[in-house]
């Protein structure tokens, strides 16, 4: 986040202009955006977001300049609210079309991480655990451990990657199973934190098309997707309901913090 008053701040040096939008190029790549707080100019004109600054911020729209401390620091904590892109991942309508979206986080507090502590010297402590064999006491390797259940009268042994393998049934993706209409889904059903998805272009043209198309569609007709999320390779993924939920913004044209 950038405060600046100076709309012109590197006095027509192209060279400079010129590392200032590959450095910004490439944070944007890294998933990092920049934005921009305008103050005042020393000579009250207009701040010129053209002669440097849309080029770093193409998406940007100038608010009016403020020296108010109280109304800098309400739009600072607005835009700490955006998303941040967490993931590109396919969504999958049906076996004969697949869209781009990337899938968001509000940024948020970090959780607090328990640490054990020694009572005697109040040093922390790491919990290091073992299988050992029965008979002799021995520590036995990872692929050593194998795991069982009982299936009729018979027991099935397998080993811990196969146990992993059985979890993951599809690649990662979005898939869509079918609607359900808005007021089935309720808040208690909810078991986790909320993932914003949007459209993305870098790997499907016309992704943007279909996913508005999509949203419109839901929400006239107060309708919500069914879902099974596989966020990552290798991992068993969750069902969840795509809401549709349009972008708001408030009197500064700030988006407002989505639910």
């Amino acid at each position: 986040m950038i405060f600046t008053n100076i709309s012109e701040p590197h006095n027509m040096d192209t060279k400079t202009r010129q590392l200032a939008t590959t450095k910004a190029r490439d944070m944007s790549e890294l998933g990092i955006s920049v934005s921009i707080i305008t103050l005042p100019t020393v000579d009250g004109s207009q701040f010129e977001m053209d002669k440097f600054y849309s080029a770093l911020v193409p998406d940007h729209e100038v608010t009016n300049p403020t020296n108010d401390i109280e109304d800098l620091s309400m739009r600072v904590h607005r835009r700490e609210s955006k998303v941040r892109m967490s993931t590109s991942i396919n969504f999958v309508v049906n076996p004969e079309l697949t869209i781009g979206v990337q899938c968001c986080n509000l940024y948020g507090e970090p959780p607090t991480k328990h640490v054990n502590l020694c009572s005697k010297t109040n040093q922390p402590v790491e919990t290091i655990s073992s299988v050992v064999r029965e008979t002799d006491g021995s520590v036995l390797l990872p692929h050593e451990v194998h795991r069982s259940c009982k299936l009729g009268s018979e027991t099935v042994i397998f080993s811990q990657e196969e146990a992993d393998q059985m979890k993951v049934n599809s690649d990662k993706g979005i898939y869509l199973l079918g609607f359900r209409p808005a007021k089935d889904i309720k808040f208690h059903h909810v078991a986790g934190k909320s993932t914003f998805v949007r459209p993305c272009e870098t790997v499907y043209n016309g992704s943007t098309d279909f996913f508005v198309a999509l949203l419109a569609r839901l929400e006239a007709r107060e309708m919500v997707g069914l879902v099974h999320c596989v966020p990552r390779e290798g991992t068993a993924g969750y069902f969840g309901a795509l809401v549709p939920q349009q972008e708001e913004r408030d009197e500064d044209n700030e988006q407002v913090r989505p639910m």
